[in-house]
Order: C-alpha cells, then sequence, then structure tokens
C-alpha cells in the first residue's frame, strides 16, 4: 500500500482506490488529517500523492494516513495486517 515515502511526501496505492466512490470516501477521510496539505488522486493507477506539513504531522503519524485509507477502503484490512 505505502509506495513511496519521502519527509512531508508520501504515495499510497491499493486497487481498491480505482472504485471511484472508494476514492472519494478516502479523500474526504484524509481531508480530516491536521497536517495535509493536499491529496491528490489517480483512479487509474488506484493511488493517491499525499503532502504533509512535517511540522504538523510526523512521520509516524503516516500510520493516520494508512488508516484514513483502510477506513474508507475496508477490503484493504487484509493488506494493513500482514504489514
Amino acid at each position: 500500500m505505502l509506495v513511496s515515502f519521502a519527509p512531508g511526501r508520501v504515495r499510497i496505492r491499493k486497487g481498491a482506490l480505482k472504485d471511484e466512490s472508494v476514492m472519494e470516501k478516502a479523500l474526504k477521510t484524509l481531508a480530516k488529517v491536521p497536517g495535509l496539505l493536499s491529496a491528490t488522486p489517480n483512479k487509474n493507477t488506484g493511488s493517491i500523492l499525499i503532502t504533509y506539513d512535517t511540522s504538523k504531522l510526523k512521520a509516524v503519524s503516516v500510520k493516520e494516513l494508512q488508516a484514513a485509507v483502510k477506513k474508507a477502503a475496508p477490503a484493504t484490512a487484509e493488506y494493513f495486517s500482514t504489514r
């Protein structure tokens, strides 16, 4: 699910995000995360590029971003339980 990570930038990918309704729900959920600057979707690849303020959201909080996507796309729960 976590494809790339650099301080202030994360790309997550999951096939379930290719579904427009799942992507929309994920973006709405992510919008509530404090320190999030942007969430740019790509429904063709099922990915979201997330940028965040490193002074407000620590790298350890990337788990919060993953949890937001998991909440929006419950089918990803199995993926997270194995990581």
